[in-house]
């Protein structure tokens, strides 16, 4: 039975939201870093030095530009982190595979909201989650299903020009990579709420919510 996996899902689009330097890698407290590797015909897992791996940029093989998911999967947080999987093995070559990643002890983008007590020098931030899912029945009296899956991404900065630049960012991002994932087959923005002040962070911080909608994605 192939169920939707939302783990997977949240983890795809937290590396690409990551990727789109909407937050810079300064603020965000990450470094940029490519490394190369030597292919063997053989071998198919290859681990960065870097610890705390963020995100993958990109992964180049024979001068090749891959595909995350289809040519390689990561290990962001789980048995073996900053771990590229490749799922041909690279041909045998000297310092043949390349792979640009960021890495760091923190961030600003995470696929939760933040919490109130967090300082105005934690900002910004972009929070990232799925916070529905939508199924009807794929067909009448079958075990099918259909979904549709509610993204909602909250942009948090200290400033209204700013914020209105990363809202903008993020959602122009998404509308031009909507058929670019692996997970989920296509995204496509649905909803951008109002300039919010929330008393939790001491009015001192504005947020403002965009909502996208993951489509017709099939369970059996």
């Amino acid at each position: 039975m192939a169920n939707i996996n939302t783990f997977a899902i949240k983890q795809e689009l937290i590396n690409f939201v990551r990727n789109q330097d909407i937050i810079s890698t300064s603020e965000r407290g990450v470094t940029t870093a490519t490394e190369t590797f030597n292919g063997d015909n053989t071998t198919v897992n290859f681990d960065v030095s870097n610890t705390n791996l963020k995100n993958v940029r990109e992964v180049i093989v024979d001068s090749v530009t891959l595909n995350y998911g289809s040519d390689y999967s990561v290990d962001f947080d789980g048995s073996n982190p900053g771990r590229i999987t490749f799922t041909t093995a690279p041909a045998t070559g000297t310092n043949n595979i390349s792979v640009e990643y960021d890495y760091g002890n923190t961030d600003r983008i995470f696929p939760d909201y933040p919490r109130p007590d967090l300082t105005l020098s934690s900002y910004p931030r972009i929070a990232v989650d799925i916070s529905a899912i939508d199924t009807d029945n794929f067909g009448i009296g079958g075990t099918d299903a259909i979904s549709n899956l509610t993204v909602e991404c909250i942009v948090f900065d200290v400033n209204i020009q700013p914020l209105e630049n990363k809202t903008s960012g993020l959602r122009n991002a998404f509308r031009s990579e909507a058929k670019n994932f692996y997970n989920f087959q296509f995204i496509y923005p649905t909803n951008v709420g109002p300039t919010i002040k929330p008393s939790d962070r001491s009015d001192e911080i504005l947020n403002k919510n965009l909502t996208f909608t993951i489509l017709n994605e099939v369970e059996t």
